[in-house]
């Protein structure tokens, strides 16, 4: 098995205050890097918005997704037109423009460093669906890549090339893959509706 996995419980993550609320470091890689040094490639936090109107922290060099959990917000880069995200709606844009938020949220959010790539989407499934993921088009893209799946509200059932994980609620789910071929789909079941944030990273 050329992969590895790593559950992400509550005990596992780092709460810090920012201006505007407070943010759970989910996880961060490598795990010696520093979000304040910003020498991570790659980042997953979730924050609370606890300020109506609020500024984001300026991060030279990253590349950010953000979508919300609970609640509705609304952003503006560069005092530009504002951009409405209802929950699970993902935003990508640069982490050097300046950013204004507007809404009381929770929200989860990827941050990209230098020498990275990635991507962060919403996946839906109904009650009782089975969602697969096909790997076959994206696993040579990177020598090295990991994959993530969070879900706030449901426990998942993902099979990744045969083998089942249980991911309960509110935990996240790191896959971590060392070869190209190393991994060539991945299922994902519920028993109830519920949305899934879907996290691709590499180098």
């Amino acid at each position: 098995m050329g992969y590895k996995t790593e559950i992400i419980t509550k005990d596992k993550i780092k709460t810090s205050n920012w201006s505007g609320g407070t943010t759970n470091e989910i996880y961060i890689y490598p795990k010696d890097s520093n979000y304040k040094d910003l020498n991570f490639k790659w980042r997953i936090s979730s924050a609370t918005v606890e300020l109506e109107h609020s500024t984001f922290t300026n991060l030279p060099k990253v590349y950010r997704y953000i979508t919300t959990l609970e609640g509705s917000m609304d952003l503006c880069h560069n005092k530009g037109p504002l951009i409405h995200l209802e929950p699970f709606e993902v935003h990508g844009f640069s982490g050097d423009v300046n950013t204004e938020s507007f809404g009381t949220v929770t929200d989860f959010n990827l941050m990209i460093g230098p020498g990275c790539d990635g991507v962060m989407n919403a996946l839906n499934l109904t009650e009782g669906s089975l969602l697969k993921l096909n790997l076959n088009k994206r696993r040579n893209r990177y020598s090295y890549h990991n994959y993530i799946f969070f879900s706030p509200n449901s426990d998942l059932t993902l099979t990744i090339d045969g083998n089942n994980i249980s991911l309960p609620k509110n935990h996240t789910l790191i896959i971590e893959s060392c070869e190209k071929d190393s991994l060539s789909s991945i299922e994902i079941a519920s028993s109830q509706p519920c949305n899934i944030i879907s996290i691709e990273v590499g180098f």
